[in-house]
């Protein structure tokens, strides 16, 4: 860090800051020439900003933590390595990686304040605290900014590259990717997980609430595999009555805008998880076409009435969470060492385990 680079000072955000103009990327090694650019953008931060944009529909928390990358990132450029973003090189990528694994001097880069500080303090820091950051969260936010800059006619090529999927990064920070459930499990795990759903406790009204919910939501799953939106966003009236057959009729997620949902024929055993659910929560058997109540209900008892009660994804993960914590319990003994890999599925691996069963 050069002793005379002090424009930095008091460390704020990237936003925040004006680099010297030989750190903006103006004339960073690697820009393309500008007829070819498809963005608004002159300087390195303008062209993160306009790909924090292309993010926005991701929606704020994954917006704040790809921000949060391209801080950290920005910042050791600039002050690290003296260099432009849009003149790093590969090999200062590398150089990256270590420095992510171990920031130095740490007084700088890092808090002892458990948690870090909020962007708006005059104590931020860029990696915050050391126990909670995400250390190597900045690979989600860095390489597809690159591919963004690449493919909008801002830099000519990507330093990261392949690498991002492989080689160096993969030994550096770990697997890119989660092994195969078909690896994982090579064996039908199903009735197991089915077998948590049926031996949940019901010892108190809200325990007994709990289980029919679960156990509509896995007859649900295993019948017509919904996705996680699906779910989330669903209301009872997605169930209709059409003639004399009902139909599941998924409701709009944001990556279906553009396709009208085709509605699905339920099966008999869903229909009868369906209407045991209902009744548990002082509904009507099956639901009518103005019925709004949330597709999953609440099992809170001190809210007012069940059809206030909203879903969202962390509830759903909790649901799972509890199916599988039971389930992990009926394991065959010489499948005892899968408990934990069983224990931390989630339901998109869950849909995953029954698409493939249907293929098979």
């Amino acid at each position: 860090m050069s002793a005379r680079a002090k424009w930095y000072l008091p460390l704020r955000p990237a936003c925040e800051l004006t680099p010297p103009d030989k750190l903006s990327g103006r004339n960073g090694k690697f820009r393309a020439p500008e007829s070819h650019l498809a963005i608004t953008a002159d300087t390195d931060w303008a062209a993160a900003e306009a790909y924090l944009e292309s993010i926005s529909h991701y929606g704020m928390p994954t917006r704040h933590r790809y921000a949060r990358a391209l801080d950290q990132f920005f910042l050791w450029s600039w002050i690290v390595k003296e260099k432009a973003v849009s003149s790093l090189m590969y090999q200062d990528l590398r150089e990256y990686v270590a420095f992510c694994k171990n920031p130095h001097p740490r007084d700088f880069w890092t808090t002892t304040k458990l948690g870090g500080r909020r962007r708006a303090t005059d104590g931020w820091k860029p990696f915050g605290s050391a126990k909670l950051d995400a250390r190597y969260d900045w690979a989600q936010g860095i390489a597809p900014m690159f591919t963004f800059w690449v493919s909008n006619g801002y830099v000519t090529g990507n330093p990261i590259g392949d690498a991002f999927t492989g080689g160096w990064l993969t030994r550096l920070t770990g697997p890119a990717r989660k092994p195969r459930l078909d690896h994982v499990f090579d064996f039908d795990v199903w009735p197991v997980i089915m077998k948590g759903v049926n031996n949940l406790p019901r010892n108190t009204p809200r325990a007994e609430d709990s289980a029919e919910r679960a156990r509509f939501l896995f007859t649900f799953a295993d019948q017509l595999a919904p996705t996680q939106q699906e779910l989330v966003q669903g209301r009872m009236s997605n169930f209709r009555l059409q003639g004399d057959s009902w139909f599941w009729c998924p409701p709009l997620t944001n990556n279906k805008l553009q396709t009208p949902p085709i509605p699905v024929p339920v099966p008999y055993q869903t229909l009868e998880a369906l209407s045991r659910y209902r009744v548990r929560f002082e509904m009507s058997p099956l639901p009518d076409p103005n019925d709004d109540s949330p597709l999953i209900l609440s099992v809170n008892h001190e809210t007012e009435g069940h059809q206030k009660g909203k879903f969202r994804e962390p509830r759903l993960h909790n649901v799972v969470s509890i199916v599988t914590q039971m389930a992990a319990r009926y394991l065959p003994d010489d499948r005892k060492d899968k408990a934990e890999t069983l224990r931390s599925m989630t339901y998109p691996a869950i849909r995953l385990l029954i698409l493939r069963n249907r293929k098979n």
